[in-house]
């Protein structure tokens, strides 16, 4: 019971977050909203389903989906390559291996098979990019397929863009996400740098890349009218729990575009299945239900929103928790890999984390990398997790300019 309670107050939030979206869409004479990624999919039928219900759905703008992904749109979104051009993506991610970064680059998607293996024996793709990434990159044969793959991808993208309405003659596009740090809107921006991008987010974290002039970002958790304080800005950083309540996992991620005909389809990557989706489907079923008793002229709470995702993301029930680590987790854009689970950690890791500085240091590192540190915490030691969670919110209160760990 406990899991349904807390799905209905995330379901709550979100209603909140459509109904802020379709107004700030509205304020701003927009048409239609895209939501963007695989979580697009469930936000555009809650959207519409919410718009419909109003006695009045012509006042809002409609919604659509957009098939995009951070992997699918960063490449094609630069007019070169080299270390320069991958500023956005180094800045996020530049700690990590070598294969991880040209993995985000889509390279094996690119490159020949012979190719990948010859770097493999090299053991160039599991040293980290900071060590041989730029000399990795300049090799003629590395280069030559990224290259090509971006050219193409390029095109690919334009039109499956412009089948859709989107080009360098509109004027303003309007995209919707999850958010954090908006970084699809970024590399559409990039992209169609003629077009001015809005973005309305349901949280946004502090920017890594730096802004391009035809871009702007409203966020509703953390917006104008509800500023967060950088501690609770932390509490809120970890996506993947929100991600997970809403994502699409009957298709895989899009990891670029091909055109067959005249015609430009998205190209997903095959999933991992997930092993319970029932399960996860009870879940949303009371997330929807608490959506369907609003509509787009709700009231829209940003602290009560808050308030709910803080219980979701600290507070999380068992069966949710399992749920969570089953489920197949997309870290393509920075970790080139699908990841499943997290490591365990037990009371013989505190106790060693207490007494040496290195041991917390991997123990932090340990608790970030499974994409929710409480529900870590809550599954593996719960006797000490409500006290571990309050010691950690209070010392853990300072944004980060790097997400690296510092013992790497």
């Amino acid at each position: 019971m406990a899991s349904f309670l807390e799905m209905r107050r995330l379901g709550r939030a979100f209603a909140g977050f459509l109904a802020w979206t379709a107004r700030k869409a509205r304020e701003q004479e927009a048409e239609r909203i895209w939501f963007l990624s695989r979580e697009g999919r469930w936000f555009t039928r809650q959207y519409e389903r919410m718009r419909r219900s109003g006695a009045r759905p012509d006042r809002f703008p409609s919604a659509a989906h957009l098939p995009v992904s951070r992997l699918s749109t960063f490449l094609p979104s630069l007019e070169h390559i080299d270390e320069d051009a991958l500023a956005p993506l180094l800045k996020q991610y530049g700690w990590r291996t070598t294969g991880a970064i040209l993995g985000s680059l889509g390279f094996f998607h690119a490159a020949p098979t012979n190719l990948i293996e010859a770097l493999r024996r090299e053991g160039v793709l599991e040293r980290p990019w900071r060590e041989c990434g730029r000399q990795t990159l300049a090799r003629d044969e590395v280069r030559n397929h990224l290259e090509q793959y971006r050219a193409r991808q390029r095109r690919n993208l334009l039109l499956f863009l412009k089948q859709r309405g989107i080009s360098q003659d509109s004027p303003r596009v309007f995209v919707a996400d999850i958010g954090w740090r908006g970084s699809i809107q970024d590399n559409l921006a990039r992209l169609l740098s003629g077009v001015r991008f809005t973005g309305l987010y349901f949280h946004l974290q502090p920017f890594f890349a730096e802004q391009l002039p035809n871009t702007e970002k409203h966020g509703f958790l953390n917006g104008e009218e509800n500023s967060l304080s950088r501690s609770t800005l932390r509490r809120l950083r970890f996506a993947a729990p929100l991600e997970f309540a809403v994502m699409d996992y009957h298709s895989g991620p899009v990891i670029g575009y091909e055109v067959r005909g005249e015609i430009a389809q998205e190209e997903t990557a095959p999933d991992p299945a997930a092993p319970d989706l029932e399960g996860l489907s009870r879940l949303r079923r009371e997330m929807e239900g608490e959506i369907g008793r609003h509509d787009l002229e709700s009231a829209a709470d940003p602290e009560a929103a808050v308030s709910d995702v803080l219980n979701y993301l600290e507070n999380p029930s068992a069966a949710i928790i399992d749920l969570f680590f089953s489920m197949p987790r997309d870290d393509f854009f920075g970790g080139g890999r699908v990841c499943v689970g997290a490591d365990r950690i037990g009371y013989g890791s505190l106790l060693k984390a207490l007494l040496n500085r290195n041991a917390r240091q991997q123990l932090g590192w340990k608790l970030a990398e499974s994409h929710w540190p409480w529900a870590v915490l809550r599954r593996d030691v719960p006797l000490l997790a409500p006290m571990l969670v309050r010691v950690l919110n209070w010392m853990d209160t300072r944004l980060p300019t790097s997400t690296a760990p510092s013992s790497r």
